[in-house]
């Protein structure tokens, strides 16, 4: 009687190289001949890039040997036979102009544009708050 006995091992490693990145679980190892399913999520401010990349032992994964799915995050890779590394780097959320300026600068980069130029026409003061109304002079 002679045995055979296989050289692979039973579970494979999962490790990721990821910036502003993390799994939702930690998954450290996979089933040889498995798939292995994990879900990446981005940290606040950022958002999860188009593609990531996947190596296979030393190999680089083609995309269409995997899925990744940017909107839900989910990853998939069939039949694991060598470790897993999983590369990613977020994409930062860009600020809303709305945000980054405020209303008489929106308005006054915008009449710039035509070569304008915005003067403020009335301030109202009630009590301890002063606020800015839209009475505004546009001037050549």
């Amino acid at each position: 009687m002679i045995l055979k006995v296989s050289r692979h091992r039973m579970n494979l490693a999962v490790s990721c190289a990821m910036e502003n990145i993390s799994l939702d679980s930690e998954i450290g190892t996979v089933r040889c001949m498995q798939t292995l399913s994990a879900r990446v999520v981005a940290a606040p401010g950022y958002v999860l890039p188009e593609t990531i990349e996947v190596m296979h032992g030393k190999v680089r994964l083609d995309p269409t040997q995997y899925t990744f799915d940017p909107e839900s995050g989910e990853i998939l890779v069939p039949n694991v036979r060598e470790d897993i590394l999983i590369q990613a780097v977020a994409v930062p959320v860009k600020a809303d102009a709305a945000e980054e300026t405020g209303t008489p600068e929106k308005i006054a980069d915008l009449l710039d544009v035509n070569k304008k130029t915005i003067v403020q026409s009335m301030i109202v003061v009630s009590g301890l708050l002063v606020s800015i109304y839209g009475l505004w002079t546009i001037r050549d």
